[in-house]
């Protein structure tokens, strides 16, 4: 299976022990405006999470016995209309 999205993670400030980052999903060949597969909702319609898995070394990536601390962070983006944006982008 490929492959829905792509993930970019731009660090922007580490103050007090606090990691400060912008992403960006982007979709990978798809409708954004269908769903890309039976029962999974279309980019307009999903609601992402983050998880973050903290490891202490590089090596024997990827393996998830390496993560030390596992954060579920809120995410501070203003609530947008998706669909709005997108299908001006699209005209």
């Amino acid at each position: 299976m490929n492959p829905l999205y792509s993930l970019l993670i731009f660090p922007q400030a580490y103050k007090s022990g606090k990691l400060s980052v912008n992403l960006m999903v982007l979709p990978r060949n798809i409708n954004l405006l269908t769903e890309p597969e039976p029962g999974v909702p279309s980019f307009v319609e999903s609601e992402f999470e983050l998880e973050v898995m903290i490891i202490n070394s590089l090596e024997g990536l990827p393996l998830y016995s390496n993560v030390t601390l596992t954060l579920n962070p809120e995410i501070l983006s203003k609530n947008f209309d998706k669909t709005k944006i997108i299908e001006s982008v699209m005209k």
